[in-house]
């Protein structure tokens, strides 16, 4: 192994697992209130709304530190924890903790006003999926649909979704973790599946790849 780092690789962050079972809150710990900035004004902030059973954690990003500190774009790791699990994320947007009677902020000075408002509509949007996803979960539905098609859960294991789907051998697809499926009763247009979980993209990407498998109606 080299002893020096090649300058291309210096700044590659490891792999973060974004999706983990639900952590336990503190039992002294206060309701929270989070704030995120205004987009129209740059010195108002906006309540976002909080389930009493959501825990929110702010932790600076270490893995790649930034030369020119409060500077734009530098990003910190957002951990919410609700009952369904926990989801952790990146973000550079300006956001604010209200807890004991202390105000914690996490915000930079942008160079211009269109970067300030950009972000700070991608971290008020990504705030809100991730509350709702930690406390309702989310859910899409699709459905299979073909002469001949069919599609079931193994028996066995819950995990495994059964598609035939016109092949020799049937296709076995293993939902990954954070992910749950189901197979709903068939009706005159075809099989309906159920895809459930907490982190919206994740779950996205999930419906994307089961399209792509065979072809199919949202």
């Amino acid at each position: 192994m080299p002893k020096t780092v090649p300058k291309a690789m210096r700044y590659i962050q490891p792999a973060l697992q974004r999706r983990y079972p639900p952590l336990k809150i503190p039992e002294n710990s206060t309701p929270q209130m989070v704030l995120v900035r205004d987009r129209e004004s740059p010195f108002d902030w906006k309540f976002m709304p909080l389930p009493r059973d959501v825990f929110i954690m702010i932790e600076t990003n270490h893995h790649r530190p930034c030369m020119r500190p409060n500077t734009a774009f530098r990003t910190y790791m957002l951990t919410i924890t609700g009952p369904l699990g926990t989801i952790r994320r990146k973000l550079c947007g300006d956001i604010g903790i209200i807890q004991n009677g202390e105000f914690m902020t996490q915000q930079f000075r942008w160079r211009t006003d269109r970067e300030r408002k950009m972000q700070s509509m991608t971290t008020s949007k990504v705030l809100k999926n991730m509350i709702y996803g930690v406390s309702c979960g989310w859910e899409k539905r699709m459905r299979l649909f073909g002469k001949g098609f069919r599609a079931s859960i193994d028996t066995k294991d819950e995990r495994k979704l059964i598609m035939r789907c016109g092949f020799a051998r049937p296709m076995v697809l293993t939902a990954p973790s954070g992910i749950a499926w189901h197979v709903l009763e068939p009706d005159d247009i075809g099989y309906p599946i159920v895809v459930r979980g907490i982190d919206l993209d994740h779950l996205g990407q999930v419906c994307a790849a089961l399209r792509r498998a065979r072809k199919m109606n949202l």
